[in-house]
């Protein structure tokens, strides 16, 4: 079946193929390292769309990649000489007052999910991106700026609409006879049961919150900065459920552009009461004393970033917008905190700032509310951790002669901490190819029944 035919055969729906005006930039992904050049992009606005792309490329034995906003750092929702269901255009969003809840489709951006939610005086435990689409973020457990207050993004799921491969369309709950894959969908990953056409989500009231930063770069003290990061680590355990915070580790710092060990943390304060606002400033005291008593010769910042009259739920969302070339690990503690900071801290000390690429650790607090949750209720393997590692490299241009060598920077920057026994896992929403599934994991072997059973 050539284009023509291909088109011909799904009336009334947007089919891109590569003679089309529209295909250079309709095949671009967020990660620019890939290059994919599928057959053909359907631009599906509807269910029925899905369903009709779907049962064609069963008959005409096309495989299928999803792509709800082009993400996915490891460029699964596209690849070369597929069909790419793009949902992209199914963007509506319907809250429900009476029941505090809503139905969200998939191409539905982050910052205009926050926007409609708060104008209702609601919001939701979303990702952290602004052009992050809803599609594959759920799937992939979800994590964001409202994690330990709210929980993961698949914590507020109460019910999908979703196409299976065969192309049939069901309700999956909790409740019903699919209650094995709404466990799945929930924290096993995106496009591995179907295509979910829509989210319904129980909702949280919306409330101001206050965002800090607590920052302290220098040159020569890595004892000193690893020090300060074995105490936040260690402390992550007795802040407040409504306290999410996220800490970067880099070799460059980027409020003065210069290359020296820089330690961030930014904290998120759900409501203002005066006693959560107490409990991180106290931490900064501490962090203060902590500095002193080391010596240390630098300047301990801590900078409000409230600086408006009401910060909204989008002022959580960092920019997203950009398509770069770019690679990400992730990765669980495991055993002893003071070794994990120490290797960490050595690691990038070691590594030095590259001149054309960004190269960091992030670090995502957990617990709360995510540890309330049974482990029982979802796919999401860890909820048991305090934190996960985010691992970075980010550069400006696909063909940059030096990109193997940000690649190899995740690489053994991972490696390194996993010999020590100082990770475990990785989480889903940050993937890396390189990582071998767990077996003999009970969790583990039911996700991939599930991708079995209903992925064909």
């Amino acid at each position: 079946m050539d284009s023509k035919d291909f088109k011909q055969a799904l009336p009334g729906i947007t089919v891109i193929s590569e003679e089309d005006p529209d295909y250079e930039r309709s095949r671009q992904i967020q990660n620019t390292r890939f290059n994919y050049k599928p057959f053909y992009i359907v631009k599906c606005k509807n269910t029925d769309d899905v369903i009709k792309t779907i049962k064609l490329c069963q008959r005409e034995h096309k495989s299928v990649r999803i792509c709800s906003g082009g993400h996915q750092h490891e460029g699964m929702c596209s690849a070369d000489n597929v069909v790419v269901i793009d949902l992209s255009c199914m963007r509506e969003i319907s809250v429900c007052k009476d029941s505090c809840t809503a139905w969200i489709e998939p191409g539905a951006q982050l910052q205009q999910v926050y926007q409609d939610l708060e104008a209702n005086d609601f919001t939701l435990p979303g990702g952290g991106g602004n052009t992050v689409n809803l599609g594959g973020l759920v799937q992939g457990g979800g994590w964001g700026m409202l994690a330990r207050v709210g929980g993961l993004t698949c914590d507020s799921l109460q019910e999908v609409n979703l196409v299976t491969a065969t192309g049939i369309p069901i309700k999956v709950t909790q409740d019903n006879q699919y209650q094995d894959l709404f466990w799945g969908i929930k924290g096993a990953g995106g496009g591995n049961f179907g295509v979910i056409t829509k989210y319904k989500f129980q909702l949280m009231k919306h409330q101001k919150s206050r965002l800090f930063a607590i920052r302290y770069a220098s040159a020569e003290e890595p004892r000193l900065l690893t020090k300060l990061l074995d105490c936040y680590l260690n402390e992550l355990p007795s802040f407040d459920d409504q306290i999410t915070s996220f800490a970067r580790v880099s070799h460059y710092n980027d409020q003065k552009q210069e290359s020296c060990l820089t330690f961030t943390i930014t904290f998120n304060c759900f409501g203002c009461e005066q006693i959560i606002y107490n409990q991180v400033r106290d931490f900064f005291e501490r962090l203060s004393n902590l500095k002193q008593r080391e010596g240390g010769h630098g300047e301990l910042e801590w900078e409000n970033l409230d600086t408006k009259q009401k910060i909204s739920d989008t002022d959580l969302l960092i920019n997203s917008s950009v398509a770069l070339p770019h690679k990400v690990s992730s990765a669980f503690p495991r055993g002893d905190i003071a070794q994990l900071s120490q290797k960490i801290i050595d690691f990038v000390d070691k590594h030095k700032n590259f001149d054309k690429a960004a190269t960091y650790l992030s670090i995502h607090s957990l617990g709360g509310k995510i540890r309330q949750i049974s482990a029982d209720s979802s796919s999401f393997f860890y909820r048991d951790k305090e934190f996960l590692l985010q691992f970075q490299a980010w550069w400006q241009q696909p063909n940059d002669d030096k990109s193997e060598d940000y690649i190899n920077w995740i690489r053994d920057f991972r490696q390194e901490l996993d010999k020590a026994g100082c990770i475990e896992g990785a989480f889903i929403n940050f993937p890396d190819q390189t990582i071998v599934e767990p077996s003999g994991d009970e969790k583990a072997d039911k996700i991939r029944l599930l991708r079995y059973y209903y992925g064909n």
